[in-house]
């Protein structure tokens, strides 16, 4: 696994920084432009991770890593190892096609488990609704809410490549704290039973999907109910 710099064909050079998915306060961005303009940084990109690219020198954007956590980022990674996750805007009073806040868990599951190695690269995905704006069922680990406390979760998908595959369900409607106890269980089998640079998807034709399941995670069966129905009643 190593930072996100890269070089660029015209002799520059890219570096990604990410923030909790793709959430970045105005103050925190205010800054960080104004920091980029006095080091004469020619232009920024937001890429299709939620993550912002920064164009420049080597020698720039080695003052820029230097910076970056002081504005609520951190250095994008890339090769084996947990990505950013990328989360839609199911937030608290946010979306209104949302099902359920789905934004804060990955918030959460990115502060837990960026950076950690990996056999090959680990996308994390979640979406706040069966639209899958996230493309949960591109990533190695994908959540979809499916209702209040309600998440269906998928692994085994890859994106981004002329033979995509699509993930495969292995939970139906568990709770939030059941999402963060299958996300643990799946990367200790990857890390324990993967293959070095073996994609998820490929260590899961290889050993069976079923290894990759926890078999004390049910579905939640509990019906939410409306506080706001209950107290106009």
């Amino acid at each position: 696994m190593g930072k996100a710099i890269f070089k660029q064909i015209n002799g520059s050079f890219a570096l990604v920084l990410a923030s909790d998915c793709g959430v970045i306060s105005v103050e925190n961005l205010c800054n960080l432009s104004c920091h980029l303009k006095k080091m004469k940084v020619p232009v920024v990109k937001l890429s299709s991770r939620q993550t912002l690219v920064v164009i420049g020198s080597i020698e720039q954007l080695q003052e820029v890593e230097k910076i970056a956590p002081e504005f609520g980022f951190k250095i994008g990674n890339f090769g084996s190892g947990v990505r950013n996750v990328k989360g839609c805007s199911a937030g608290e009073g946010l979306c209104k096609r949302q099902l359920d806040t789905a934004l804060n868990l990955g918030i959460e599951l990115e502060n837990e488990y960026f950076g950690i190695e990996t056999p090959h690269d680990f996308k994390i995905s979640v979406a706040g609704c069966t639209r899958g704006c996230t493309d949960p069922l591109c990533a190695d680990f994908g959540v979809i809410t499916n209702g209040k406390d309600k998440f269906d979760v998928y692994i085994g998908g890859r994106g981004a490549t002329i033979e995509p595959v699509h993930a495969t369900k292995i939970y139906n409607n568990i709770s939030r704290g059941n999402v963060k106890k299958a996300l643990k269980h799946v990367l200790d089998i990857y890390i324990e039973q993967g293959n070095k640079k073996e994609r998820i998807f490929k260590t899961i034709n290889r050993i069976g999907l079923e290894k990759f399941v926890h078999k004390d995670i049910e579905e939640n069966k509990k019906q939410h109910i409306d506080e706001e129905f209950l107290a106009f009643i």
